[in-house]
């Protein structure tokens, strides 16, 4: 291949310069976000979690799954990397996050991403990408607004590190075709399966990362299917994804620290096939609930428009997406006759990658949502790397080329891809502050979907924390309103009742939210809080103090880490002049690493009463 006469010579483009540069983008287009807070949309809850806020807690991750709770549906999740980063920052960011800044988060986010531009310009490289539009494509990349959710909002790095995790093993099964020297080939072997397997652990959807590495050896590198590298290849990955898929099918979930033993038995004696049954759906019937993802972010890859942080169907954005698809299906048929020197396979290759990586998430769907449909935009992450494969080959027909044409269609090319970058740099700066804090992000979400009863639940719930109870009753009715089986919703409108002291009105409403989910952990705790002051206010009424640890208890079985629940159970035998009680509660707490103090500042004394027990 002919070397780019124009790259070569600038000074900017050599070395390791390139990946500086796009780091310097990053940071530029989202350093603010390092002043953000989290946003109340499951991100508090990964830093309040007891079980994941200190160093030891690491290696936990490797045997638990984690609940995602999405107003009604519970999704079990098997991400022990992905959660091993987020113990990592609750273990170096100061609990007052509330307050301040999110800053080591937000960090983690934007090295992720930073360091995904930099693995997407090297993997262009590798496939045969001139310096120049590579760089130029990952800039794209960098600063896609498509791309914000997976950066300013924390949960969303599963994808950007998934992301790292996937492109570094592809990168490193090319680099293992292209190297002749038997030690080195060694090398990229061990680093693709240690990427994988870290892939993997990361996020469920680089499970058909070997569909993209089958098709490069196949088609691009043309190894035949029963070749050595071949089997070698499919042999890593087998072992890799059996391995996988036992695990994840088998760990319990939301073990108790120090129950590990004992859940992994039961789990070997068969009782895993009963959690598999919790999980979401997975397969065909869930394809046909998502389909509509695929147009809809395939249209926002090219246009982004229309962009939300709780995204609903639009028949504006389906449609561009309808019409991108079918020039995509297009493209291998019609530039190569306009481009001379175009690599067809490599055009088959990126819409392979994007078929690839949309489905695969559109795969799992959980179940019974409750509400409107949604979908995150954080999950095009990786999928637009293969819209990027297919420009970069069109961009390396056209730089390798000498004639006078080509020469003005590289310049033509080179200001096209500045000119998207600046505005695509501009919109990500505007967007991402939407995820500035709780109040603004749950604000534009509202504003963007005002039928939505998360975002009017959300916005309810906000309003009356800043004493705004006039309008927080307003939000909260409608969310009711707009999802009446929703049993979040319903929750937080009694919550507010309660705060309002109309307990009946608040148990008649708890008492319906149980009758849609008996096991809800909310409803649960503020049915057990009114029937602990009905009890106060009838002389300690011992029935009603019963009642109360009744639900208190059912709580805990249903969320073994409810703080408040540990602190209400250890008041509630203080009443009743149970101290023995209130310490077995207090030390019930400590061993899964609550803090019932931080609760309940009055309850701290009592705790250093109760002696600290090794794990």
């Amino acid at each position: 291949m002919t070397k780019d006469k124009v790259t070569h010579k600038r000074w900017w483009l050599r070395g390791w310069l390139p990946y500086i540069w796009l780091m310097a983008l990053v940071l530029a287009v989202y350093g603010q976000t390092l002043l953000y807070k989290l946003t109340d949309f499951g991100d508090s809850t990964l830093r309040d979690n007891p079980t994941l806020s200190h160093w030891s807690d690491i290696p936990r991750t490797f045997v638990l799954s984690v609940s995602s709770q999405t107003d009604g549906a519970e999704n079990q999740i098997y991400r022990p990397v992905w959660l091993a980063s987020i113990i990592v920052n609750n273990a170096l960011q100061n609990k007052s996050a509330e307050q301040t800044p999110a800053t080591a988060y937000h960090a983690v986010n934007l090295g992720f991403h930073a360091v995904a531009c930099c693995l997407l310009f090297a993997l262009l490289i590798a496939f045969g990408g001139e310096r120049l539009p590579s760089l130029l494509l990952a800039a794209v990349f960098a600063v896609h607004p498509l791309l914000v959710q997976a950066v300013a909002w924390v949960p969303g790095r599963s994808d950007s590190m998934m992301t790292v995790f996937v492109l570094t093993a592809l990168l490193a099964l090319v680099r293992f075709t292209q190297t002749h020297h038997h030690k080195q080939k060694n090398i990229w072997l061990a680093w693709h399966g240690v990427a994988f397997a870290l892939a993997l652990l990361t996020k469920e959807t680089s499970v058909f990362m070997p569909i993209m590495g089958g098709l490069y050896l196949y088609f691009i590198a043309h190894e035949k299917l029963a070749s050595r590298t071949m089997l070698t290849f499919g042999a890593i990955w087998l072992i890799l994804i059996a391995a996988y898929c036992v695990v994840s099918a088998i760990v319990p979930t939301d073990v108790a620290q120090g129950a590990w033993q004992s859940a992994w038995q039961s789990a070997w004696q068969g009782a895993w096939k009963e959690s598999l049954n919790n999980r979401s759906a997975f397969g065909i019937e869930s394809l046909a609930l998502n389909w509509r993802t695929m147009p809809e972010l395939v249209g926002k890859m090219v246009l982004p428009v229309n962009k939300s942080a709780l995204t609903e169907w639009s028949v504006i954005s389906s449609g561009l997406g309808v019409l991108v698809l079918i020039v995509l299906f297009a493209v291998p048929f019609v530039i190569p006759r306009l481009i001379a020197g175009i690599r067809r396979e490599w055009l088959w290759f990126g819409i392979a990658w994007i078929l690839v990586f949309m489905i695969t998430p559109m795969l799992r769907h959980p179940l019974h949502t409750g509400e409107e449909y949604q979908y995150l935009e954080s999950q095009a992450y990786l999928p637009l790397v293969g819209l990027l494969v297919m420009i970069a080959e069109c961009c390396r027909a056209l730089f390798i080329a000498e004639h006078v044409i080509a020469e003005r269609r590289r310049k033509a090319v080179v200001i096209t891809l500045g000119g998207i970058i600046a505005v695509f740099a501009l919109s990500t700066v505007l967007y991402s502050a939407r995820f500035r804090s709780p109040a603004m992000f749950w604000t534009n979400v509202l504003r963007d979907h005002p039928q939505s009863a998360t975002a009017n639940s959300r916005v309810g719930g906000i309003l009356l924390e800043q004493g705004d109870r006039e309008h927080a009753e307003e939000y909260l009715e409608k969310a009711v309103q707009l999802a009446p089986q929703n049993v979040r919703c319903i929750t937080s409108l009694a919550a507010m009742h309660l705060q309002q002291k109309h307990l009946n009105l608040a148990e008649q409403e708890l008492r319906q939210a149980l009758t849609l989910d008996s096991t809800y952990s909310e409803a649960l705790y503020n049915l057990g809080y009114i029937m602990q002051i009905r009890g106060q206010r009838a002389a300690n009424d011992s029935a009603f103090f019963a009642q109360s640890r009744g639900f208190y208890e059912k709580a805990l079985r249903s969320n073994p880490l409810h703080a408040n629940v540990y602190a209400n159970l250890v008041l509630l035998s203080i009443s009743q002049t149970r101290m023995e009680e209130a310490l077995r509660w207090i030390g019930e707490a400590r061993k899964r690493g609550i803090d019932i103090a931080s609760t309940r500042p009055e309850l701290r004394l009592l705790m250093q009463m109760q002696p600290q027990r090794s794990p």
